[in-house]
Formats: C-alpha cells, sequence, structure tokens
C-alpha cells in the first residue's frame, strides 16, 4: 500500500500528482472545438450574421465563461497596469484580429483554404518562436511540427 501512494506523490516532494482526466479531457474538447470553428463561421456568415458581430459575441462570450470560472474558482486574474496592458495585446493579436479576419474570409474562401490556413497556424508560430529565441529545441516538439506538416500535406 505504501508503495502504490509513493507512486501517486508528485516528484516535487508535495503532494500527490493531480489527475491528467481533466487536461486530457479539455485538450481533446479543444481539439474539437478548434476543428469546428471554421465551419460554425461559414454557416454563420452563409446565414447573414455581420461578421463583426458575430466576432464580438464570440469572444465576449468567451471572455465571460472564462470570468465566470475565475469566480468560482477565486482566482480572478491580476489587475495591474501592466496585467492590463497584456490581455489587451493578447486578446486583440491572438483572438480578436484573427477570428475577425476568418469570419470576413469565411465566406469569400473554399473551406478547404481556410482549413490548411488554420491547420498551419501552430507549427508556424512554433518555429517563429523558436526562431525568435523564445523557445529552446525539443525533438517532441519538432516531431510535433513535423507530423502537422505531415497532416497538411495529407489533405
Amino acid at each position: 500500500m505504501a508503495a502504490a501512494d509513493e507512486a501517486k506523490r508528485d516528484d516535487r516532494g508535495g503532494g500527490e500528482r493531480p489527475s491528467v482526466a481533466i487536461p486530457t479531457l479539455l485538450v481533446l474538447l479543444g481539439g474539437v472545438v478548434y476543428g469546428s470553428v471554421i465551419t460554425a463561421n461559414k454557416i454563420a456568415i452563409e446565414a447573414g450574421f455581420p461578421f463583426v458581430s458575430y466576432t464580438f459575441w464570440q469572444t465576449f462570450l468567451a471572455g465571460a465563461l472564462l470570468l465566470a470560472y475565475g469566480v468560482v474558482r477565486a482566482r480572478l486574474p491580476a489587475l495591474g497596469l501592466a496585467h492590463l496592458r497584456h490581455y489587451v495585446l493578447t486578446s486583440t493579436f491572438g483572438i480578436v484580429l484573427p477570428v475577425l479576419v476568418l469570419t470576413y474570409v469565411a465566406g469569400r474562401v473554399p473551406a478547404g483554404v481556410l482549413t490548411l490556413i488554420f491547420a498551419l497556424a501552430p507549427p508556424i508560430a512554433y518555429l517563429l518562436t523558436f526562431a525568435l529565441g523564445r523557445e529552446r529545441f525539443r525533438w517532441l516538439s519538432v516531431g510535433g511540427v513535423a507530423l502537422g506538416f505531415a497532416g497538411v500535406l495529407m489533405i
């Protein structure tokens, strides 16, 4: 029994290791959501939704859900000037502008082209962070980028 308890202990000497069930479920859910964004955007634009309104509500509701999660967990985000600047820049250039562009072009570009662009974004972002020295070399990451490019080639 003691060996089983010891096996569950965290390597850092702390308490028990957290379960991987919830993070695994969230990764799978994120993959499903990530893959369905193009289809949802195309359906919404073809149904006549204005792309700016659609983008606003999409990002606003995501932010509201994250805020509600923070309230429930009693872990609200920091509100210092540096933090607010980071939130504005990250949300603008990481969420609002890309979603706005994808939503705008959803009705004008074939879904296959958008899918390729969407699938190439993470590996290209990783390669850029590596080239800028913000990420260190890891074989696992390079393997992930290679598999991502292989998947795009298969499409």
